[in-house]
């Protein structure tokens, strides 16, 4: 390997810092190592494994994640890019970089308020099979400590709101309940009332309620017509991400709620979340 030195990439482009070797080249385009992040990556804008420039994969992600149908998507780089992509490329891209995107933000942990909120959504996949969606909300930075789609209503009390204390790191004082979830009970089982404080009243201090409504074939519908319930969970998830790192809250003066919750990843945007990866 041959330190790099005067054309200009003698900083990573994934951490900034001046550390960067050459390290060969693949198909006549040159590839770098950094020594402080030990990340590998082409001399060019593209993720490195792919020939597309990153910024076609994050417009992808900003648009997927803001509730545009991938028809639309492609629409649009065809548009703006002269790019032809098919669906399933674009699904690729999506699948790959969310789990990519979960594990890398997975050791980030906010610093959450002693309140917790629960809210319930009944959704329904396919046109047919209903499901839960359960969100545990901190109230005071209304990061979303945790959200899971579950069959199986029984179960999901326990699953929610173990991972949110994993996520925040420790147990609230109180937990409110909307006054229209169904399973308060299960709530009361699974918390230790000598420690937690349930509280019952009808809130509306979340920002979550846009989260698959979009438009669909001229009909708007409730719930954003998934196919299936693997393709439900996976798009939950990477919207999670974008709802606490990239969304502004309208509740926390357009801040998001990974800034209230003093998360200092330095991340804005899909661009410079993909660029990390």
């Amino acid at each position: 390997m041959v330190e790099q030195k005067d054309d200009g990439l003698a900083f990573c482009k994934y951490c900034g810092l001046q550390a960067v070797v050459k390290f060969g080249k693949y198909k006549g385009v040159q590839r770098y190592y950094c020594k402080v992040c030990r990340r590998k990556y082409k001399s060019n804008d593209c993720l490195f494994h792919m020939k597309m420039p990153i910024a076609y994969v994050s417009s992808v992600f900003d648009m997927y994640y803001k509730g545009m149908t991938v028809f639309e998507i492609i629409k649009y780089l065809r548009s703006q890019h002269d790019y032809y992509p098919n669906k399933s490329l674009i699904y690729t891209w999506i699948n790959k970089y969310t789990e990519l995107a979960i594990k890398y933000l997975q050791d980030y942990h906010p610093i959450s308020g002693d309140t917790w909120m629960i809210n319930e959504t009944l959704l329904a996949v396919g046109g047919r099979q209903k499901v839960y969606i359960w969100d545990v909300i901190d109230e005071r930075t209304q990061y979303l400590l945790s959200s899971n789609i579950f069959i199986e209503h029984n179960k999901s009390v326990n699953k929610a709101i173990k991972e949110a204390i994993d996520c925040a790191g420790r147990k609230p004082r109180t937990i409110t309940i909307n006054k229209y979830c169904n399973r308060i009970g299960d709530i009361k089982r699974v918390c230790n009332r000598k420690t937690i404080l349930l509280q019952k009243t009808n809130y509306r201090t979340t920002d979550l309620e846009a989260r698959f409504t979009i438009t669909f074939n001229g009909n708007t519908q409730s719930g954003r017509p998934f196919k299936n319930l693997t393709t439900l969970i996976r798009y939950n998830r990477g919207w999670s991400i974008y709802y606490n790192y990239f969304k502004p809250n309208r509740f926390l003066g357009k801040r998001t709620p990974a800034d209230e919750s003093r998360i200092h990843c330095d991340i804005n945007n899909w661009h410079e979340l993909l660029l990390r990866l």
